[in-house]
């Protein structure tokens, strides 16, 4: 007597139906959480940028500053002012579609940093998707936190 080892086509297709069931109750709920995730995510690249113009002002002796755009699509640059005038961005962020920037406290849309690491102005950047916010703040002595 021979045995045969395998799965039978109803074997296949009810697993099939059990992995379909799973992935149809699991999307909804991931999907919930990506708008947050996203807005972590651009909160902490935020820091990290405005931490990097800081740092490039204090190490070159050059101020460094990050300006925002102000109407959609929502992006920052960072970019180096030398002798008073501003160089090409040396980098660019672009927002998710769905994300807004709204700045509190923050003149003429950008944070520049004197060659001490403080900023010209203090306030906070509000991130925004899909009602959500994230608030990155800036302090008058040049301290980047993110908050909420």
């Amino acid at each position: 007597m021979q045995k045969h080892q395998g799965v039978t086509l109803i074997e296949l297709l009810t697993v099939i139906a059990i992995i379909g069931i799973l992935t149809a109750v699991a999307v909804p709920t991931v999907s919930h959480y990506l708008p947050g995730i996203q807005l972590n995510g651009s909160a902490r690249v935020l820091s990290a940028n405005l931490r990097e113009a800081q740092e490039r002002t204090i190490t070159e002796q050059k101020p460094h500053l990050i300006r925002f755009s102000n109407s959609p699509p929502y992006y920052y640059e960072l970019i180096r002012v030398n002798g008073g005038v501003e160089e090409p961005a040396i980098k660019k962020v672009n927002l998710a579609n769905s994300q807004t920037v709204s700045l509190q406290g923050i003149t003429d849309n950008k944070v520049a940093f004197s060659t001490d690491g403080g900023p010209s102005s203090n306030g906070q950047i509000v991130l925004t998707i899909n009602g959500v916010n994230k608030t990155v703040s800036v302090s008058p002595a040049g301290f980047i936190k993110i908050e909420n």
